[in-house]
């Protein structure tokens, strides 16, 4: 069991991944994939564009190849859009 102290980024992860034909309610899309879970947040659910950018960057770098963002946020980030702009490269970004 993955700990995620924010909530959505492990809820959407397990279930692309749930593993099917076990009897457990639920069946992803990737039974056999690898996940890769990169908090971004700080503990009282804030997190800093700086931040997320720097979670891309370090999927992207560590061999993701799709970065689902479960995140939204209220301004416009250079950074932020620059580090999707380079992990899009090799890895397909998904936003919700």
């Amino acid at each position: 069991v993955l700990a995620d102290p924010n909530g959505p980024g492990s809820q959407v992860g397990g279930v692309a991944g749930a593993t099917g034909n076990n009897s457990t309610g639920i069946a992803g899309m990737c039974w056999q994939c690898s996940l890769m879970f990169v908090n971004a947040m700080q503990a009282n659910n804030v997190a800093n564009y700086s931040d997320v950018a720097a979670a891309v960057q370090y999927a992207a770098s560590n061999g993701a190849h799709v970065i689902n963002h479960s995140l939204g946020g209220y301004a416009d980030s250079a950074v932020l859009r620059d580090a999707v702009r380079e992990a899009a490269i090799t890895a397909l970004i998904v936003g919700g």
